[in-house]
């Protein structure tokens, strides 16, 4: 009877303890893993991914992109951001480009064309102002903010050329319509102006968009 329990338990008893040794393994496996996916010590770090491939140069056919929206922007016509026939045509208008090379020169680009905005803009202010002017003995020449007006003389041509005089013109300050006169706009976007009395007589430019009348 005791023979036949030694053989049972050892029947029993060894399963068990191999099967524990097993699981043992599973759960606690000896040493640590390495980590492959880290670059041994004092390797270079992989490159950052990039992102989209560059949109330059931009031209006829360009993959559409918010690059050419800006320059559409100011070029006057549909913002799309497809770059095609019209916005060829209009660049090439303003600038003498009919594509664009680079970031650099895309900057350039947007300065440019910003900046003849603005001329444009200031252009038809003066414009308005000298109408404005013209329609209503009752208006005299304001600045509505403290601005320096350059004198310039001027060549059969129109071509205006500054002669380094300066006067100011001050805020608050109602000029008498007899002695500032506006005279045009100057395609750069500035009022010319005649000052007809005192020392200060001649012919000046100013920034259109710091003056008015009333």
């Amino acid at each position: 009877m005791k023979k036949g329990k030694g053989w049972l338990l050892l029947a029993i008893g060894v399963p068990v303890i191999i099967g524990g040794y097993f699981v043992y393994k599973y759960f606690f496996p000896m040493g640590k893993k390495k980590d492959v996916s880290l670059p041994p010590p004092g390797a270079a770090p992989k490159p950052a991914l990039t992102g989209s491939p560059s949109v330059f140069p931009i031209k006829n056919g360009s993959p559409k992109n918010d690059l050419v929206k800006q320059l559409q922007a100011l070029l006057g016509v549909t913002v799309d951001g497809l770059f095609g026939p019209k916005t060829q045509a209009a660049l090439f208008a303003k600038t003498g480009k009919t594509s664009i090379a680079s970031q650099t020169e895309f900057n350039t680009v947007i300065a440019q064309l910003s900046s003849a905005a603005k001329a444009s803009t200031n252009a038809s202010m003066a414009d308005k102002l000298v109408s404005d002017w013209n329609s209503n003995t009752a208006l005299r020449l304001i600045a509505t903010t403290t601005v320096q007006a350059l004198e310039v003389t001027e060549d059969a041509y129109g071509a205006l050329t500054t002669t380094g005089k300066t006067i100011n013109l001050l805020p608050g300050y109602t000029y008498n319509r007899s002695d500032y006169v506006p005279v045009s706009s100057t395609q750069q976007g500035y009022l010319k102006f005649k000052v007809t009395m005192g020392s200060a007589q001649g012919l000046y430019k100013v920034d259109a968009s710091k003056v008015s009348v009333g």
